[in-house]
């Protein structure tokens, strides 16, 4: 990396459409052009709607950024093939557009299009980084996916195709669950999810009534039905206003059948103004997954948790469990849906600033440890092992 000659950043996201990933797509940008400063432009490639969202989240010192934007079926089961297969014809493309001193990123990457990249590097030799997300559910023993577990899994053996990329797993409580898949972990970076924490967040003026939220959409994958059991136990303070619990976000209609008329939710996606505004009004924030739950997938809302500085209240699961015992006094953490109702009633009625104010601080300084420059600082290290210009 001490060839300063000039390359392109070629970053796609051939699997997700509109808002969905933008937060960390945008932010790894940002890490990339830290971390490789011989790229002096960078060629991102995605459906447009999230290119758009990326775009209001990139900073404006970036510099030459060439936007191309590739149709996509919608974000549901029954296109993925077709999302799948198309995203083989763009990588085709990204990948022969490409030179050797080229950086090429591919964010969440479908089976059959990581499969076609493997095999297309033996030849092209390319630089080439894939970012592992929620996929990697499927190789958990006990994964509670279903038809597709079979569709993410043939893509296994190519994961041991090490000398024809390199993978970024989001998290050392990931890693963990995931370690296996790789024969020569060498070529594995290891890395915080990134997030742009930009913003400016304050304390709260007054804890009457006592707000607490699940952020983001509310799905059986996040386990946001135990918000409305939750509810069910603090009822009596609910009614009486001195405390409200509400979802964020957009509630799965499979899941409307648990609605008991205590908790706030959204029938249709929240607009950006509106989710600052609410997200800014919460006390604390909700975690619903247990340690069986989402084993091997990063928590968006966990870090719209940290970006806005709300101390959360967790069930014992396994990826904010480790944040919590990285980043001391900075939530709670229960042991069942009874003892978070127990922790939210100790908390009624009370004056908490001074508690609050310490927690504030304490994620303030999470937020300077998981920055994108800090982030950048360890990508930096971690492929110097294996990167040379």
């Amino acid at each position: 990396m001490g060839n300063k000659r000039k390359a392109k950043l070629y970053f796609s996201e051939l699997a997700m459409s509109g808002v969905y990933h933008s937060g960390i797509n945008s932010s790894f940008i940002e890490i990339l052009q830290q971390v490789f400063p011989q790229v002096d432009e960078i060629i991102f490639t995605a459906e447009q709607q999230h290119l758009d969202a990326c775009k209001k989240k990139l900073s404006a010192a970036l510099g030459q950024v060439t936007y191309k934007s590739v149709y996509l079926p919608k974000v549901k089961l029954s296109t993925l093939i077709q999302r799948d297969l198309l995203a083989c014809f763009y990588a085709i493309r990204i990948m022969f557009s490409s030179r050797k001193e080229d950086i090429v990123f591919f964010s969440y990457t479908l089976s059959l299009t990581h499969i076609l990249i493997v095999l297309l590097n033996k030849f092209l030799r390319r630089q080439v980084f894939f970012c592992l997300h929620g996929q990697m559910e499927a190789f958990i023993p006990n994964s509670p996916l279903k038809l597709t577990r079979y569709y993410w899994g043939i893509q296994r053996p190519f994961f041991n195709q090490n000398n024809y990329g390199y993978y970024i797993v989001l998290g050392d409580a990931i890693w963990k669950d995931v370690s296996f898949l790789f024969k020569d972990p060498s070529r594995v970076i290891i890395l915080d999810h990134p997030y742009n924490y930009n913003n400016v967040p304050e304390m709260p003026s007054s804890f009457s009534p006592l707000r607490c939220g699940q952020i983001g959409v509310g799905d059986k994958g996040k386990g946001t039905e135990q918000i409305f059991y939750l509810a069910t136990l603090l009822k009596e303070h609910i009614e009486a206003g001195s405390l409200e619990l509400s979802i964020i976000g957009k509630l799965n209609p499979n899941l409307s059948a648990y609605d008991n008329g205590l908790v706030k939710y959204y029938k249709e996606p929240v607009g950006n103004a509106e989710f600052h505004a609410e997200v800014s009004a919460l006390h604390y924030t909700l975690h619903f997954r247990n340690k069986d739950q989402g084993v091997a997938v990063a928590s968006g809302s966990f870090f719209d948790t940290v970006k806005y500085c709300k101390p959360y209240i967790s069930l014992d699961s396994r990826f904010v469990t480790s944040y919590a015992e990285r980043f001391p006094g900075t939530g709670i953490i229960c042991t069942s849906i009874e003892d978070m109702a127990e922790q939210i009633k100790g908390m009624l009625g009370k004056d908490l600033t001074t508690e609050y104010k310490e927690s504030f601080r304490n994620i303030e300084a999470m937020k300077q440890e998981l920055s994108i420059s800090r982030l950048a600082g360890k990508f930096s290290q971690q492929i110097r092992k294996f990167i040379t210009d």
